[in-house]
Formats: C-alpha cells, sequence, structure tokens
C-alpha cells in the first residue's frame, strides 16, 4: 500500500549499514534487523521483525478499498 508520508513519519527497515545510512539520511526512524542489529545501527534494533509489529501497532493491517 503506497501513502504519502512525510519521511519523519516512516520507519525505514533494513539488515545492511548502508540501507540503515540511507533511511536516516532520508529523515526516517530506523529499525535494524540482521546484521544491522548486531552492529547496534539502528534507532530501535530489533531481534525480530515481530518486534516491529509491537513498536507499530496496526501496521500488520492493510486496508483494502
Amino acid at each position: 500500500v503506497y501513502k504519502r508520508q512525510a519521511p519523519e513519519g516512516c520507519v525505514g527497515v533494513d539488515d545492511a549499514l548502508s540501507g540503515v545510512a540511507a533511511a536516516r539520511a532520508a529523515g526516517m526512524t530506523v529499525a535494524a534487523v540482521g546484521f544491522a542489529f548486531g552492529a547496534g545501527a539502528g534507532d530501535w534494533n530489533l531481534k525480530s521483525l515481530g518486534e516491529l509489529l509491537e513498536r507499530c501497532p496496526g501496521a500488520e493491517r492493510e486496508d483494502k478499498a
């Protein structure tokens, strides 16, 4: 689902340090998983994507029109 949203209202999720850096440069909150998690590179360092759903309630529901 594509929605226009300011970067400040978005979360970038990546496992690569370059992806974390790109999301941060765009002004997003960064959720790091995998290798980037191990490096402690994110604003949110997550062991699993399930933790992302805990931080973003309602994200698992996709509205279909």
